[in-house]
């Protein structure tokens, strides 16, 4: 028998309007049959009062491999953590039971969940080996993962990985000659996969562009390697701000994974008046935690401090855990908003919470002061997911 969910509030649509006294009815499947606000028949009925339905979020890059490591490497630089093959990220993962890198992903599935999150993009390090470490962790929770696996020098072709993953997340594009990006390409373009690519995450980053290829990494990511998301590009110019668009190439950006460590923020003000697309992300889960609440906060405060007021609303950051990143991850279809024949994929949120009474506006108040102790449930396809235990 389909199940119904009633809740006083709901975020509905591409749009996220705001709609009062909703009946959305789920299928055994866990599509949305419909969305009314009439009171179905011959359905068993779950109730919300003084609650806010939300779609589920969707954060769009995460290093869930490094869960079981976080707070090390606190005072090192960005390359002295993650850059491949020796930095600290990448020794730890080689020297580490794959039984405690498999409980640090849990952990890190439970804080997703607990927080909004039903839909991850990973990039997955360790080659074929480091997806099935993943998808082994991943049997325990109903949280659904986009998978970008990536190559290793013992392993370098990425047929293998793109039978296993939904496509193909790089560490850098200089690691690869022309060659290797265009194979990348063609790979992932014959089996309708997803390319990807951190660009620009360092001055450092762009000179050695620069200095091998004669062009920037991003331009590279974008002409050669066919990219369909890049990641970070924090030290992205004019130039390549105006290629991102005429490209219409989604960015995905981690404000405090960036400011963790030290590495700048990116020019979002240029990447909105060019209507890049932007998405949010979390990082390295041992850098940051993946908890989509904390990254919006700080990218409204972050934004506003340097921009003023009223050049982001809390609606478009809303977005970019939503909307956005289902459209970047080609999963709109399914996921990123509440509508008919879409996944039941939301959370609940108890309106009745101290930091939220009053609420002046339910978008702001999402962004700027909602947190994840204010979620009563979290669903994935109508499924429970994840409930809150209040101790009595």
């Amino acid at each position: 028998m389909p199940t119904t969910f009633f809740s006083d509030f709901a975020l509905i649509g591409e749009n996220l309007d705001i709609k009062e006294k909703i009946y959305f009815q789920v299928s055994e499947e866990g599509l949305i049959k419909e969305i009314t606000t009439q009171r179905p028949k011959n359905s068993d009925i779950v109730e919300f009062k003084d609650a806010l339905v939300v779609p589920g979020f969707i954060n769009a890059h995460v290093h869930i491999g490094d869960s079981f490591a976080k707070d090390k490497g606190v005072n090192l630089t960005l390359p002295e953590v993650v850059e491949p093959p020796n930095g600290l990220k990448h020794r730890l993962l080689k020297e580490t039971r794959v039984e405690t890198i498999i409980e640090g992903m849990r952990n890190g599935f439970k804080e997703m969940l607990s927080s909004g999150t039903t839909t991850f993009a990973d990039f997955r390090e360790g080659g074929p080996d480091g997806i099935l470490i993943l998808k082994e962790a991943l049997k325990d929770s109903l949280i659904r993962a986009f998978i970008l696996g990536r190559t290793t020098p013992d392993f370098n072709t990425p047929h293998e990985i793109l039978k296993i993953a939904h496509g193909i997340g790089l560490s850098s594009s200089n690691l690869y000659n022309d060659t290797e990006l265009e194979m990348f390409a063609i790979f992932c373009l014959e089996g309708s996969k997803i390319i990807s690519t951190h660009v620009s995450e360092t001055e450092e980053e762009r000179k050695i562009a620069f200095e091998r290829f004669k062009i920037s990494d991003i331009e590279r990511a974008i002409k050669i390697l066919k990219a369909n998301i890049l990641i970070h590009a924090i030290h992205a110019d004019n130039k390549d701000i105006e290629l991102i668009s005429q490209y219409d190439v989604p960015i995905v950006i981690c404000p405090r994974a960036n400011g963790y460590f030290g590495a700048g923020f990116p020019p979002i003000s240029a990447f909105l008046k060019n209507k890049i697309v932007l998405c949010l992300g979390t990082d390295n889960v041992m850098a940051n935690s993946p908890d989509l609440f904390r990254e919006m906060e700080f990218l409204f405060k972050l934004f506003r401090g340097t921009n003023g007021i009223n050049m982001l609303k809390s609606k478009d950051i809303l977005s970019m855990v939503t909307i956005n990143p289902a459209k970047a991850l080609r999963l709109d279809h399914l996921t990123g908003s509440l509508a008919e024949r879409k996944y039941a994929d939301f959370f609940v949120l108890d309106l009745n919470s101290p930091n939220l009474v009053p609420m002046e506006n339910i978008y702001d108040s999402l962004i700027l002061r909602a947190k994840s102790e204010n979620i009563i449930a979290t669903y994935l396809k109508g499924r429970l997911a994840y409930e809150r235990r209040y101790n009595s």
